[in-house]
């Protein structure tokens, strides 16, 4: 008997006996079967022997699908050893959380499913001083207006009016002093 021909109670039993998630990923990848019969265990199997640090990835490069399906395995979207995925989105150049907030599948998903939007990352950079650093306006008050204190200085002491006014940007800095955050 092949492989593929086995029952599928077997199947999770060998993929659950599997040492690491490269070799759990190797059997989804193997034929369709394998995929549709491991693909949610595969994130299972990272949410609880990982702690979910696939989570971080799928922000990375904006994959709202992929951060969905982590978190309906339970997935803690503030605890992922590698870091905030909100911020890792923020920090990424071309999948940033200007983009993935722009998606408001994505936005929704993460802040209703409880994202610290204030939880920096490994550098202690939250995605508000990020975005402030870039320019990133629009974001930056939709982040405010979502919750993001302002008042939160980044790792070298910079508040949002510091970090915008050492910029140059006026806009920001006006959006500030009309809030009365400045």
């Amino acid at each position: 008997m092949r492989l593929a021909e086995l029952p599928l109670e077997l199947v999770l039993a060998i993929a659950e006996a599997l040492q690491n998630e490269h070799d759990v990923n190797t059997r989804v990848r193997t034929c369709r079967r394998f995929h549709q019969a491991l693909n949610t265990f595969l994130y299972q199997y990272n949410v609880r022997h990982s702690g979910g640090s696939g989570m971080y990835r799928a922000s990375f490069t904006g994959n709202a699908s992929a951060v969905g399906k982590f978190l309906d395995q339970g997935a803690d979207l503030n605890a992922s050893p590698s870091g905030a995925p909100l911020i890792s989105a923020a920090i990424r150049g071309h999948y940033n959380v200007v983009e993935l907030l722009q998606d408001e599948e994505l936005a929704a998903l993460l802040l209703n499913a409880g994202a610290d939007i204030n939880l920096g990352g490994y550098s202690g950079n939250t995605p508000l001083s990020e975005l402030l650093e870039q320019g990133r306006i629009e974001t930056v008050k939709w982040l405010f207006y979502h919750g993001a204190k302002v008042e939160l200085d980044d790792p070298y002491g910079g508040t949002a009016l510091t970090i915008s006014s050492e910029n140059g940007d006026e806009e920001m800095v006006r959006f500030l002093h009309e809030k009365d955050m400045a």
